[in-house]
């Protein structure tokens, strides 16, 4: 995605701004607020927003009505890319308290879906990336950065698995087992066939003898099923009951329950539980007692009634369970009798044809297990992450080698006590020939790492995408002089990767550099416009 264009319409703090990155190279962002001449809060990060959005949808406000600039009722925002040598426009627009509109252009022709979601997918699909793939590769936001120390073999395994999109083997793997299931079941069917087979033969089944006994299993499943109706409703009916009687004990101790603490709080305090007041008399403390008293004797014939009613309930679901077992047990017997009568019938099975079924099954089957074992987490999967391992380790150093005397080092296997081994994917550190630990990292080293391990990682999609554009927002403001020189070199090194790099920044020596086209910002009266658009 080498991106061209940018149009805003009363989106955030735009009224109406073009911004054109016709030429590639690197782009500055920068800008002032007219009134506080501050550079900070001026929309610069807007520009960032607004490409999360018309590509994903994506954006930080709320509600995406409040994306919408103030006083105003409706906004949009258009971009305009090449890929694979085509015009690629999308325009995603929105009018406050209605529905989303979104278009997609493929030179010149609309090829937008039914439906905004998918719309979506045919975009994702388009540039080979979805958001969340997105902020952790071609976009570095203000505050987005991972934390380095954070990054947990099991998160670090799962993020690789999202770049290399493994998650295709998920599919695969669900497929296979799909596949296995339903061969299983085909080899039953054959097995419950050569057995039934087997029991015509040798008992020689009468037919008619067959039909009676069919005929007499079908009255015995009938009469159950009459019997079952009545003890279900009065199932039903005692369970009402029992239900209605825990509630009102429920009720009830919970009701006495409160008038204790009352009558608790006036013999502490010889206060009123309510007010707080003092009480001059017992009579709210003689009212209380008479309550509690009333309320033990509703609660003396109310246990009675629920034991009474838990063991019925307890008799009839027994009974319940015994009719419905038996229920189950008929029907199987009646359905090993109609199998019977329906081979009999047929006077002759093919047993050869069935046996030449049953061994392809068979093959079958070893072919799906060793599918399964293929395709599962610890198969193709891991081997074509081991195979990426070294490439993202490669360009990760690459970048670091600019910047830092750090290398890292992706480990693959763990020894564990038993001396057996395990796969796992742990970041190590090195200066030197000196292992670094994570936690020594000073704020400015683990950001020129961390920013070293994410351009690796966009260096990576972009093997695997046709992704072009590389944006990093305010990501110079923790760093000193020295290392903000090492990062501009770094930057200007990456221009043979990426056809567009934006750098979104108020730090006056970035706004300074010669070497970028200038996009400057101007903030006057809560509006911003593009007051400079050099290319």
């Amino acid at each position: 995605m080498n991106l061209i264009k940018l149009k805003l319409k009363n989106f955030l703090s735009y009224k109406d701004s073009t911004i054109d990155f016709k030429e590639s190279g690197i782009y500055a962002v920068y800008g002032k607020n007219k009134q506080t001449g501050s550079n900070n809060g001026v929309g610069k990060s807007t520009i960032k927003e607004a490409i999360q959005y018309a590509l994903f949808g994506v954006c930080r406000v709320g509600s995406i009505d409040d994306a919408i600039r103030f006083n105003t009722n409706e906004m949009s925002v258009l971009i305009k890319f090449k890929l694979n040598d085509e015009d690629i426009i999308i325009k995603r627009s929105r009018e406050r308290n209605k529905s989303t509109k979104l278009v997609l252009f493929i030179d010149k022709i609309d090829v937008s879906q039914k439906s905004i979601k998918l719309t979506d997918e045919c975009i994702q699909n388009l540039i080979g990336i979805d958001y969340e793939k997105f902020m952790h590769s071609f976009c570095f936001g203000q505050s987005e950065y991972d934390d380095l120390k954070q990054l947990t073999s099991a998160k670090l395994i799962e993020f690789l698995k999202s770049v290399l999109k493994l998650e295709r083997f998920d599919l695969y793997l669900n497929k296979v087992k799909e596949l296995k299931e339903k061969n299983n079941d085909k080899i039953n069917r054959l097995l419950g066939m050569k057995d039934s087979y087997s029991k015509i033969v040798d008992v020689n089944v009468n037919k008619k003898d067959l039909a009676k006994e069919i005929e007499k299993s079908l009255g015995k499943l009938e009469k159950i099923k009459k019997k079952i109706s009545p003890v279900s409703e009065e199932h039903d009916k005692v369970c009402n009951a029992l239900n209605e009687v825990k509630s009102d004990l429920r009720d009830k101790n919970k009701n006495r329950d409160r008038l204790v603490n009352e009558l608790n709080h006036i013999n502490k305090s010889s206060t009123c539980p309510t007010c707080k007041q003092e009480l001059l008399n017992d009579d709210l403390k003689d009212s209380l007692s008479k309550n509690i008293d009333t309320i033990k004797k509703v609660l003396i014939k109310l246990e009675p009634k629920r034991e009474k009613l838990s063991i019925k309930f307890t008799d009839l679901d027994e009974k319940l369970e015994e009719l419905n077992s038996t229920i189950i047990e008929q029907d199987n017997n009646i359905v090993e009798l109609k199998t019977k009568l329906k081979m009999s019938l047929q006077n002759k099975v093919d047993i050869v044809e069935v046996n030449k079924e049953y061994t392809r099954a068979l093959s079958a089957r070893a072919i799906l297990v060793g599918l399964v074992e293929i395709f599962n987490s610890k198969g193709l999967p891991l081997f074509v992450l081991n195979n990426y391992i070294p490439k993202l380790e490669f360009l990760v150093n690459d970048m670091l080698e600019r910047v830092c005397d750090f290398k890292i080092h992706l480990i693959t296997t763990k020894e564990l006590k038993s001396k057996e081994t395990r796969n796992t994917c742990e970041i190590k550190l090195t200066k030197g020939d000196r292992v670094y630990p994570l936690e020594n990292l000073s704020n400015g080293e683990e950001f020129l790492i961390t920013l070293s391990f994410r351009i690796g990682i966009s260096k990576l999609y972009k093997a695997e995408t046709k992704f072009e554009t590389l944006i990093l927002d305010e990501c110079f403001g923790s760093l000193g002089s020295s290392n903000r020189r090492k990062v501009l070199s770094l930057i200007n090194s990456l221009e043979k990767d990426f056809k567009k790099i934006i750098i979104i920044t108020h730090v006056d020596e970035i706004r300074e550099w010669r070497k970028p086209h200038k996009i400057e910002i101007e903030k006057d009266k809560d509006i911003s416009n593009i007051v400079q658009n050099n290319i």
